[in-house]
């Protein structure tokens, strides 16, 4: 009996490798839905996450724009753990007594590296471009504050950029959420 014990506690300290991001990108306009079977689309997440008189101009779900400082569109990444809290709160609302969906189980490492050409960052959803553009001292995004280095490696001239996770997660917390425009008769105001 020990031992089925033991190897359920060992197999639950094995390291994962499944990804929780904190933020999950918006999907493009020909995508259908965030997740499949959802039902969250792009035209009712723009609805969920922008302010408004509907909402007193506070979304239930965060949502962060990066825009690089000559553009009017940028990335749009939503908070994944308001996501879920905001679903929690639609049950709840429609059946008291339903179980609560568990809320995301992030471990963040303290650094990020910047993904492969054509690869995202499984915690950011940035993709390489953005991550490279955010290292450069000079970034199209303006002022970052984002703290990185370039990792020497013994017999490598070049090494991959690190940067350091509390400050990726700062900056994009600080960009604006996204304005898009709604039509006034799609909410009631109540």
């Amino acid at each position: 009996m020990n031992e089925s014990k033991s190897t359920t506690d060992t197999q639950s300290l094995q390291p994962s490798t499944v990804f929780t991001p904190i933020f999950l990108r918006m999907p493009s306009k020909g995508k259908r839905e965030l997740w499949p079977g959802s039902g969250l689309t792009y035209w009712k997440l723009r609805r969920l996450i922008s302010p408004g008189a509907w909402n007193e101009q506070k979304p239930s779900v965060r949502a962060h724009e990066l825009r690089k400082i000559d553009r009017t569109r940028g990335t749009v990444l939503i908070e994944y753990a308001d996501l879920i809290d905001w679903y929690n709160k639609q049950f709840q609302r429609s059946n008291p007594a339903s179980p609560l969906l568990s809320p995301p189980q992030i471990s963040l490492p303290p650094t990020l590296t910047i993904p492969a050409t054509g690869k995202q960052c499984p915690y950011t959803q940035l993709r390489h471009t953005v991550m490279y553009e955010l290292s450069l001292p000079n970034s199209p995004y303006g002022q970052t504050g984002i703290y990185f280095t370039r990792l020497l490696l013994p017999g490598r001239t070049h090494g991959p950029i690190a940067m350091q996770t509390p400050s990726v997660l700062q900056f994009i917390r600080s960009c604006p959420p996204p304005k898009y425009k709604i039509s006034p008769e799609t909410f009631s105001v109540a």
